[in-house]
């Protein structure tokens, strides 16, 4: 679940600095936005509620959610889909042997086919390695944020800069939709 909400943040990952604390809360906020509703309650404070329920999570839960729920499912979602991934890399390996064992006999046949079978061949290459290059990819971006939770969410101070920083990042998307009149 989350893997693909990250792969969904991939170009906001890229264009943010984590070493700024406003940073790190957009793209919290961002990923979990359609999973938690975000909200200031009339004393300023944060509110964080789950949108399939109605509890409301307050740092403890919150931080457990972040450093233990959330990291977990992502060091188990990544063997998973991993596996399910190399089973359609290995389907892709298996048609070019194929496609080698039938170039093989058709060498002495025909050379028409031949070109045809050695054309077949060289773009399921160009697929397999296009699809090992993605895979690469996506998954560097769930272990930079594996990596990311253990480095920047990873003390009770740094979640409460977490919640001060969404804080602001909150009041600032009700300013500029109170001026634009639109909504982000």
């Amino acid at each position: 679940m989350y893997h693909d909400i990250l792969l969904r943040k991939r170009t906001l990952f890229k264009k943010l600095n984590f070493d700024i604390d406003l940073h790190i809360a957009i793209y919290i906020h961002s990923i979990f936005k359609n999973i938690f509703d975000f909200s200031l309650n009339k004393y300023n404070d944060l509110i964080i509620i789950k949108n399939s329920d109605t509890l409301e999570y307050d740092f403890q839960h919150f931080k457990y959610l972040i450093q233990y729920t959330i990291y977990n499912d992502l060091v188990a979602e990544l063997p998973i889909y991993n596996n399910f991934i190399n089973k359609e890399i290995n389907e892709l390996r298996q048609s070019i042997n194929r496609i080698s064992l039938i170039k093989f006999r058709v060498i002495k046949k025909e050379k028409n086919e031949l070109l045809k079978l050695i054309n077949d061949e060289l773009k399921i290459k160009k697929k397999l390695k296009d699809k090992e290059n993605s895979i690469n990819r996506e998954n560097n971006v769930v272990s930079k944020f594996i990596d990311f939770i253990g480095m920047h969410l990873n003390t009770d101070d740094a979640i409460i800069e977490l919640f001060k920083n969404i804080k602001t990042v909150l009041r600032n998307l009700e300013i500029s939709n109170s001026n634009t009149g639109c909504n982000l």
